[in-house]
């Protein structure tokens, strides 16, 4: 397994993200990156944007209601939780970096693929389609929630010298190198581009959205709304899509009363596929390592942890221990789109079901030569 490779130190910018650069580049550009994206989260917010953009932007953006402001307040106290744990210093995000926008103008400026929210990391904002998010305060905790573990995540990126500039000048560029778990081809591979443990990556951010929905849910702020989803036509309309869906109903976050007509409306949580890939590979590091770890939740916090301070190798050993050699490449092979996670599990499956008969050969063989190293003097 590679090791994996020195990052420059985290930025030092107080109350604000953990950037890390790599290249070879001199130290003060890797300081001028760092503050630059730093500086997007703080005062130089839009600061990416001209100002026709700034003020167009101001013009269509919709307000958060106390409710979603409440439930951004509580996104930022878990998440600066697990920061903490995971050995990162924790930081506020304002909820002036999350932007709920007109769906044509979302669309047409943020993310014409029909999600509800979009983060830009490397801008420090967070973009919510008022359409998507409008209709429920409680969906829209779980999206900010979802963008806001994006937001920030651990970001390292990766800067180059530029080729080409007038002599006796020098210019630098940089890209994504890591963003979270997932990891992005380095410079000299961007022909061949590639966008590794994307599907993963998903998965570990969604799959604490239930966990903070339940907190939400507690707070006095959205008492109406847990009167509401405790109502007996609505648990059994969470039932119902759940069990046509495939997912648990805890995965279903928010219905709406049927109409006259007796149409309804529902939202649950994303990466549904994902997570399922996620809980098997936990429940088979389970199996494997019962010294090491007592519960999912245990070896959940693992990968959570890697979302904020980039550390990979913990899972990746892990996840060979359990499903052997190569099998941490294979779950970096997955996609965020829809099929990806079943193609991933069906391999991760075969891999588990090879080591396992590997592991079986190799008891059979040491049993043999245990039987005959003891076989009793004379014993035909």
């Amino acid at each position: 397994m590679e090791k994996e490779p020195q990052l420059s130190p985290v930025s030092k910018t107080e109350g604000g993200p953990n950037i890390r650069v790599v290249g070879r580049v001199p130290e003060e550009e890797k300081e001028k990156i760092r503050d630059r994206v730093a500086g997007f989260l703080g005062e130089n917010h839009l600061g990416h944007l001209s100002p026709e953009k700034i003020e167009e932007l101001k013009k269509v953006e919709i307000e958060k209601s106390p409710k979603q402001i409440a439930a951004i307040k509580l996104a930022n106290k878990i998440n600066q939780e697990i920061m903490k744990r995971a050995g990162i210093d924790p930081y506020e995000v304002s909820e002036r970096n999350f932007h709920v926008l007109p769906h044509d103008y979302y669309q047409e400026n943020i993310d014409s693929k029909g999600s509800s929210g979009t983060t830009a990391q490397f801008v420090q904002i967070v973009g919510l389609d008022e359409k998507s998010v409008g209709k429920s305060d409680v969906y829209f905790g779980s999206v900010a929630y979802h963008e806001m573990r994006h937001l920030t995540s651990q970001l390292a990126l990766e800067a180059q010298e530029k080729i080409g500039v007038k002599d006796g000048e020098r210019a630098f560029k940089d890209d994504a190198w890591r963003a979270g778990i997932s990891t992005y081809s380095p410079y000299a591979s961007k022909e061949k581009f590639h966008h590794h443990l994307k599907g993963l990556n998903e998965a570990v951010v969604s799959y604490g959205e239930r966990h903070f929905i339940d907190a939400l849910l507690e707070r006095p702020e959205f008492e109406a709304e847990r009167a509401h989803l405790a109502l007996p036509e609505i648990t059994e309309l969470k039932k119902k899509i759940a069990a046509e869906k495939g997912v648990s109903e805890e995965d279903v976050l928010w219905v709406t009363k049927p109409d006259e007509k007796g149409d309804y409306s529902y939202y649950r949580v994303s990466y549904d596929q994902h997570r399922n890939v996620l809980d098997y590979v936990m429940d088979e590091i389970l199996k494997e390592m019962p010294e090491d770890y007592s519960s999912r939740n245990e070896v959940y916090k693992i990968f959570e942890d890697a979302n904020f301070n980039g550390r990979l190798l913990p899972i990746a050993r892990m996840v060979e221990k359990a499903f052997g050699e190569g099998s941490f490449r294979v779950l970096g092979m997955m996609e965020a789109d829809y099929n990806s996670p079943i193609q991933a599990i069906e391999l991760l499956r075969k891999k588990r079901a090879g080591m396992l008969r590997q592991k079986i050969k190799k008891g059979s063989k040491e049993d043999h030569q245990s039987i005959a190293k003891n076989k009793p003097q004379g014993l035909v």
